[in-house]
């Protein structure tokens, strides 16, 4: 079985005291990821959520002077271990990578875009996003040539406190582990189930479904194509992927700058929304390599940080393990899709 776009509508009838308390009849739609068949929702609010823009210039000014502002980084981040790397942190650029003092997993990396305290989402360039890739790349190549016993690992991001961030200063952080997260088993086991039972690869089948549906595919940047989610974890969606790719420890040089590239328009495109809050997660597939699986990622924003932000996490997303997004992908698209064709 192939690529499925499938979904149900629901009818939720009431009196809306909106509408003199006449008869109306509300739609939710269901929507099943063709991957993993996992449902999410795709509701109308009663009142569309339309931000405006927030000025953090006195937020910023209190908490500069953080642990990865310039004056600091050197002096209280921890080393990569010697066995690991001769570097005590890897800098790319205006990028700096050393290790958590989280533990997330055994081994966990925290890499800053700059030393510069705070960068709008719209002054994310390319090139600071690359060279916070390649740094978390290296680090992960450097892991795993020193303990193979780890198999997978990812880059996230957390920008700003409804994110899940404690700190103000934009950072990346990459795990590598023996072990990978739920979602990334999930998606290894169903890509591999699906070249098995397909002789094909389920990312490639995605892009060429979504690019002849042509509702929700954006464009493509080298070797990367990227798409808004037909059934999203989260609001304004965006997919990218990784073509030829199935590692994120053996990604090109080439194909890094492209990812970045993408991620770079998406941050653009929240920022002028006035979105200011977003999550990231770039999932690799096996690090030895798969032929059933691609690099991904996913991109979406959150409720932004104001005064009295709301969280935007409830109990479908956190209890159910169910998607949320107020708004269709579809009609996302048509905003979206020119950042792409640039």
């Amino acid at each position: 079985m192939g690529i499925s776009f499938r979904q149900e509508i629901l009818e939720a009838k009431l009196l809306n005291p909106l509408k003199n308390f006449e008869l109306d009849t509300k739609i939710a739609e269901i929507r099943f990821d063709p991957l993993t068949g996992r449902s999410s929702r795709i509701v109308e609010r009663f009142a569309p959520h339309v931000p405006k823009k927030y000025d953090m210039s006195d937020l910023i000014e209190k908490t500069k002077n953080c642990f990865f502002c310039a004056d600091n980084v050197e002096k209280v981040t921890p080393r990569i271990l010697p066995e690991i790397s001769s570097e005590e942190r890897i800098k790319v650029g205006e990028a700096v990578l050393f290790p958590n003092l989280t533990a997330y997993g055994k081994y966990s990396g925290v890499c800053i875009f700059s030393t510069a305290h705070f960068i709008e989402l719209g002054d994310m360039t390319p090139e600071l996003v690359a060279n916070n890739l390649k740094a978390s790349q290296r680090y992960i190549q450097l892991v795993a040539a020193y303990d193979p016993s780890v198999q997978f690992c990812s880059i996230n991001s957390n920008y700003l406190p409804p994110a899940g961030s404690s700190i103000l200063h934009p950072h990346t952080q990459s795990t590598i582990d023996p072990v990978p997260t739920n979602l990334q088993r999930e998606m290894v086991a169903c890509s591999k189930a699906y070249y098995q039972e397909n002789q094909s690869v389920f990312w490639l089948d995605l892009v060429e479904a979504e690019k002849k549906d042509d509702k929700r595919y954006l464009g493509t940047i080298g070797s990367t194509a990227w798409i808004t989610s037909f059934a999203p974890l989260g609001f304004h969606e965006v997919q990218g992927i990784v073509l030829s790719q199935s590692s994120l420890a053996q990604m090109s040089v080439s194909e890094v700058e492209d990812v970045a590239a993408g991620i770079a328009r998406v941050l653009k495109y929240y920022s002028d929304k006035n979105f200011n809050s977003y999550n990231l997660a770039i999932y690799s597939g096996p690090l030895a390599g798969s032929d059933s699986f691609r690099v991904n990622l996913r991109l979406i924003n959150r409720f932004n940080f104001e005064p009295h932000y709301l969280s935007d996490a409830t109990y479908f997303e956190r209890l159910h393990l169910e998607g949320l997004a107020d708004e269709r992908p579809e009609d996302m698209a048509l905003e979206l899709r020119s950042y792409f064709q640039q």
